[in-house]
């Protein structure tokens, strides 16, 4: 039972080791733009739906009593999260869609 958790070990190791050597202070540069752009699409997603779920978490209060006025926030407050989700995307170096290319790249050279 030892060697089978020994081995395990050993491969999760050697994964992180992969994974720090691609994440290191050197520029990744995908060799497929388009790949990578997706998962930059992704990761996009997954951080709005993440703001998304922080915001209901926040009481709103209004200035006006008028539900049209509520529903144009509302409306013009998602694109505004929507905006930040792509540029956190692009910026924040989360590793989300560096992890997914690096992924689908090597499965799909396979």
């Amino acid at each position: 039972m030892d060697g089978i958790n020994n081995s395990m070990m050993f491969y999760n190791n050697s994964k992180l080791e992969q994974l720090k050597a691609t994440s290191s202070g050197a520029k990744f540069s995908p060799k497929n733009t388009e790949l990578y752009n997706a998962c930059v699409d992704f990761e996009a997603l997954f951080i709005k739906q993440m703001l998304d779920s922080m915001r209901k978490t926040v009481e709103k209060t209004t200035f006006s009593d008028s539900p049209t006025d509520a529903t144009g926030r509302d409306f013009f407050e998602d694109m505004l999260y929507d905006d930040y989700a792509k540029k956190m995307a692009q910026t924040a170096n989360l590793g989300i869609a560096k992890m997914m290319y690096l992924q689908l790249y090597k499965s799909q050279s396979i």
